[in-house]
C-alpha cells in the first residue's frame, strides 16, 4: 500500500487524531530511506481543527533542528490524506524501559535523560521562528512515552502535536486541556496559561518515575487524576536518594510556578552539577545496553506473530470496537487520545483477584463438564432430581451452553449493516457515558451503536454535567456535539 511517494511497510502505533507507520520512499541507484509517517486517521481528515493541528505540528516542528529532539523530514496531502514524515528512530521509549524497571534507573542514567530532555525543550523555547523572533515552544506533554533511546544510547524528545507557541495558527481556549493528567502542572490542568515552568514540572514528574520506577501521581481514573494533577498531590520522594537530588525533585515539581526552576536552563544546570565527573558516554552505554534487548525482544514478538496484512487493518479501512480504550498494556498508564486532550489514566490490575476469578471460571467448566457427562450418561436419574425438586433440577442445566453459542455467533456475524457509526465532540472535554456505560474521556475514536435512542452523559468538573439524546439509524454516520461551557 502507498500514500504518495512513501510504502507503508507497517504500523507503528495510532492514538484519537493519528497513526503512525513505518513507510518507506525509494529513489534512484536503490536508494531508500524509512521514516516513521503520521498520518491523520481516516474519517477525521474533514474536521477542520484536527486539520488545523496537524498542519501547525508539521509546521513547527519542521523548524527544530536539534540532537535530543526527533527531525521532521516531510510534509504533504496526497489523496485526500495529511502526513508528516519524521526521522525513524531505531531506539525505545522510556515507558518501555521503565516497565523492565520497576525500581526505576540508576542515579546517574536518571540524571543524564533528563538533562538531556531539558537541553531538548530550552532549544524549543529559544529557537528562532518566523522573522527570527523566539518560538517560544512550550511542549504541554513531557512524559517518558514521548522520550525515545537510540540503540546508541542518544535521548531524543518527540511528539509536538499539542505544543504551545504564540507563532501557531491555532491556540488553546481557556478551559481546554492538552496533555497527560498524571504528567500536568497544575496550572495545566486548570486549563490557565502556561509557560516554560510547566514543561519543567513535567520533567520533574518524569524524573521522579525514573528515578522510583513508579507515577509521581497516584490515581485511579481520570478525575481523580485530574484532582491530583490540579492540587499537586505527589508521592513522597524516596528518603534513600541523596540530599541533593531530593531539592532539584521539589524545586523542579513546586505547586507554584514562581517556586520552581524558571526556565530549562536552570534545572538543565542543576542537573550538570549532579553530573558532575560523571562520564556522558559511559552513560550512553549504559542506556543502549537497556534498549538492545527490547528491540531484540520486539523483533521476535514481530516475528512469531500473525501476518500484519491479516493482523492490522489498513489506515483505509474501518476498525472494529474503536470505542474501547487499548487495554493491551493494563499496568501502564493507558493513553486514551492523542493530540486534543489527551490523558493518561491509571489502570490496576490486582493479579489475586485475576487468579481467583480464573480459577472460578475453570471449576465452573468443569462442574459443566462433568454435568454434562453425567446427563448424558444416566438421564434417567436427572428425570428423577427433577421430580423430586423440580425448582433446583431446573436451574441446574449450567449444561446449556446453546445461549452462550448463539451470543457468539452473532458477536462474530457482521453487524455493520444494522449498526450505526458515532463521533463524540464534547467542547472543552469531558468523561462521557453512553447508556449509562462509560466510553471514556474525549476526544474519542467513532464507535458502533445500535440503531435506536441513546443517553449521553458528558461530565467535567469545572462545567455542570450535561445529558443530551440522539437517534442512531442503520448505516448511518452521526456526530454528536456538545458544548459545556453553553447553557
Amino acid at each position: 500500500m502507498r500514500l504518495g511517494r512513501y510504502e507503508l511497510v507497517e504500523p507503528l502505533g495510532a492514538g484519537g487524531m493519528a497513526e503512525v507507520w513505518r513507510a518507506r520512499t525509494v529513489g534512484v541507484a536503490g536508494f531508500q530511506r524509512d521514516v516513521a509517517l503520521k498520518v491523520i486517521r481516516d474519517g477525521l481528515g474533514d474536521d477542520p481543527q484536527v486539520v488545523a493541528m496537524f498542519v501547525d505540528e508539521a509546521c513547527l516542528s519542521a523548524k527544530l533542528n536539534h540532537p535530543n529532539i526527533v527531525a521532521t523530514l516531510d510534509f504533504g496531502f496526497v489523496d485526500g490524506r495529511y502526513f508528516i514524515a519524521f526521522e525513524l528512530i531505531d531506539g525505545i521509549d522510556l515507558a518501555a524501559i521503565l516497565r523492565r524497571e520497576p525500581r526505576g534507573l540508576p542515579l546517574l542514567e536518571a540524571l543524564h535523560i533528563a538533562a538531556e530532555v531539558a537541553a531538548a525543550l530550552g532549544y524549543a523555547m529559544a529557537a528562532p521562528g518566523d522573522g527570527g523572533e523566539p518560538l517560544g515552544l512550550v511542549h504541554r506533554d513531557v512524559n517518558p512515552s514521548n522520550v525515545l533511546v537510540t540503540t546508541h544510547g542518544q535521548v531524543k524528545l518527540g511528539d509536538f502535536g499539542i505544543a504551545k507557541s504564540p507563532q501557531r495558527a491555532q491556540t488553546t481556549r481557556a478551559g481546554d486541556l492538552k496533555g497527560k493528567l498524571v504528567y500536568m502542572s497544575p496550572e495545566q490542568a486548570w486549563g490557565r496559561p502556561v509557560d516554560a515552568r510547566s514543561d519543567v514540572y513535567a520533567l520533574g514528574l518524569t524524573l521522579y518515575e525514573l528515578l522510583h520506577g513508579k507515577l509521581a501521581i497516584d490515581a485511579y481514573g481520570e478525575i481523580d487524576a485530574l484532582e491530583a494533577a490540579r492540587h499537586g498531590r505527589l508521592e513522597a520522594i524516596s528518603d534513600e536518594l541523596p540530599p541533593s537530588v531530593v531539592e532539584v525533585l521539589r524545586t523542579a515539581t513546586a505547586y507554584e510556578p514562581e517556586a520552581r526552576y524558571q526556565d530549562h536552563a536552570s534545572l538543565r544546570a542543576a542537573l550538570l552539577l549532579l553530573l558532575e565527573g560523571a562520564s556522558i558516554p559511559a552513560l550512553q552505554q549504559a542506556l543502549a545496553a537497556r534498549v538492545a534487548p527490547l528491540l531484540h525482544a520486539r523483533s521476535l514478538r514481530q516475528s512469531l506473530a500473525v501476518p500484519r496484512s491479516a493482523a492490522t487493518p489498513r489506515p483505509d479501512e474501518p476498525r472494529p470496537d474503536e470505542s474501547r480504550p487499548d487495554e493491551s498494556r493494563p499496568d501502564e498508564p493507558r493513553t486514551i487520545a492523542e493530540g486534543a486532550a489527551t490523558v493518561h489514566a491509571t489502570r490496576r490490575r490486582k493479579p489475586a483477584l485475576t487468579w481467583v476469578l480464573a480459577a472460578m471460571l475453570v471449576v465452573m467448566a468443569a462442574t459443566a463438564v462433568v454435568s454434562v457427562g453425567l446427563l448424558l450418561r444416566a438421564p434417567q436419574k436427572v428425570a428423577s432430581i427433577a421430580t423430586i425438586a423440580p425448582q433446583p433440577a431446573v436451574a441446574a442445566p449450567v449444561i446449556a451452553p446453546a445461549p452462550m453459542a448463539v451470543v457468539v455467533h452473532h458477536a462474530s456475524a457482521p453487524v455493520s449493516s444494522s449498526r450505526g457509526t458515532v463521533r463524540i465532540k464534547v467542547e472543552p472535554w469531558a468523561e462521557v457515558s453512553i447508556d449509562g456505560r462509560a466510553i471514556g474521556m474525549t476526544p474519542l475514536r467513532p464507535f458502533d451503536l445500535p440503531p435506536g435512542r441513546h443517553r449521553l452523559v458528558a461530565k467535567n468538573p469545572s462545567f455542570p454535567t450535561k445529558q443530551a439524546s440522539f437517534t442512531v439509524r442503520g448505516g448511518e454516520s452521526k456526530l454528536v456535539s456538545v458544548h459545556l461551557a453553553q447553557p
